[in-house]
């Protein structure tokens, strides 16, 4: 492998964990959504189970796979994004205030992602682990 195609695999891995927080947030909103509309009403945490609520709607496969690579997921991601994305600053070299904005950028968004965690107001996590 040329170190070209690694700077660019290494950058690729480093901006797309980058979007996987989103990405995580977003199906389980739209799996959220859509449960809001099988029941007819909003889900409640620790009474209507997704994975029932889901399969009702004909959509089993989904809580199935928001379960794998969005929650399950999650973890090893934080920990590749952290990574990846101090390797890419060593790699790639940017000036100090390139550098500074990927770090708060990784940053800002883990941040954004533990504190929706915790305070889900929807309790849209309790409703996932249900």
């Amino acid at each position: 492998m040329t170190p070209e195609r690694r700077l660019r695999l290494l950058s690729t891995i480093a901006n797309v964990t980058l979007v996987y927080p989103f990405f995580v947030v977003g199906s389980l909103y739209g799996c959220w959504l859509l449960a809001c509309r099988i029941l007819g009403h909003e889900p409640i945490a620790w009474i209507d189970d997704p994975a029932e609520t889901l399969s009702a709607g004909g959509v089993f496969w989904l809580y199935v796979a928001v379960t794998w690579l969005a929650v399950v997921g999650i973890i090893p991601v934080f920990f590749t994004s952290i990574a990846g994305n101090i390797a890419h600053i060593a790699k790639s070299r940017p000036s100090a205030v390139q550098a500074g904005i990927r770090l708060l950028t990784v940053a800002s968004v883990w941040v954004w992602f533990w504190c929706w965690l915790a305070n889900d107001r929807h309790e849209i996590m309790k409703w996932w682990m249900d």
